[in-house]
């Protein structure tokens, strides 16, 4: 789930859909030679192994059994499929959080975060509150939620979600104490945007899947813009849609992953 096995077949779906029947195979292989029964064949003949044809997981969800696997994630991180939305949104990372409040003069700032865990609690005066672990790319950190926002937030935060929170701070002895003012969802954030894609093929040959994609995530202010390499002719061909659509990272993480798509792009 982690890449253990990505020198041998990177193809991680692949090998963990079939771990059953690799294990029955060598189970199998053991006992044969174990026996005492022999074959003229035994000597040159080798069982291949042949694993059923998957499509590997998608970006997204690769990372996602990375963390179930190791606690943590190691290719890259989910937040890094953002791209240029975290800056349009004026998100700062944690790290750079302090470095950031200072320079502004201010203490309120807008981060983002994936949910790792979250434990409510009931305050003195019965009032429930929580506190949401959350991770970005720079590392593990936590804010506290309080009553009302908690209430009208609370089916947000569950582990996974990736969130948009504006939150105010407050320097703690060596700690920074993030309180939150508003929880939305970044994918929604994101998709209003603008964040564009410039995707290039290698041929036409992912066009179609491409479109059904566009058609199930609908419309948007994302413009796409598609760059086909035609080396025959040795040049390239821009074209741009006509209409927009809403860019999210599964979108971009399933077009990406796509045979036949060379690159894609934020724009």
């Amino acid at each position: 789930m982690a890449g253990a096995f990505d020198s041998i077949n990177p193809n991680r779906r692949q090998v963990h859909d079939s771990v059953e029947q690799m294990l029955r195979q060598a189970q199998a292989t053991h006992e044969s030679r174990g026996s005492n029964q022999s074959s003229m064949f035994a000597e040159t003949t080798q069982v291949r192994l042949t694993l059923p044809p998957l499509q590997d997981w998608l970006p997204m969800e690769r990372l996602q059994h990375e963390f179930a696997a190791i606690g943590f994630y190691l290719s890259a991180h989910p937040l890094d499929s953002y791209g240029a939305s975290l800056k349009r949104l004026n998100v700062v990372s944690f790290a750079d959080l302090p470095q950031w409040l200072k320079a502004k003069g201010a203490s309120r700032a807008r981060v983002a975060g994936l949910v790792v865990g979250k434990q409510e609690r009931t305050s003195a005066k019965g009032n429930r509150f929580a506190f949401i672990q959350l991770t970005d790319a720079s590392g593990m950190y936590e804010a506290t939620i309080f009553s009302e926002r908690l209430t009208a937030a609370r089916e947000m935060l569950e582990p996974g979600r990736a969130l948009l929170l504006s939150v105010d701070c407050r320097q703690e002895e060596d700690s920074l104490r993030l309180m939150v003012n508003e929880v939305s969802s970044l994918d929604q954030a994101a998709a209003a945007t603008a964040a564009g894609l410039k995707i290039f093929l290698k041929d036409a040959g992912p066009v179609e899947s491409i479109k059904q994609i566009l058609g199930k995530a609908g419309r948007g202010k994302g413009r796409i813009e598609f760059v086909i390499d035609l080396p025959e002719q040795k040049r390239e061909v821009d074209i741009v849609l006509r209409d927009q659509f809403s860019v999210t990272p599964a979108v971009r993480g399933a077009i990406r992953a796509m045979h036949g798509v060379a690159e894609v792009m934020d724009t």
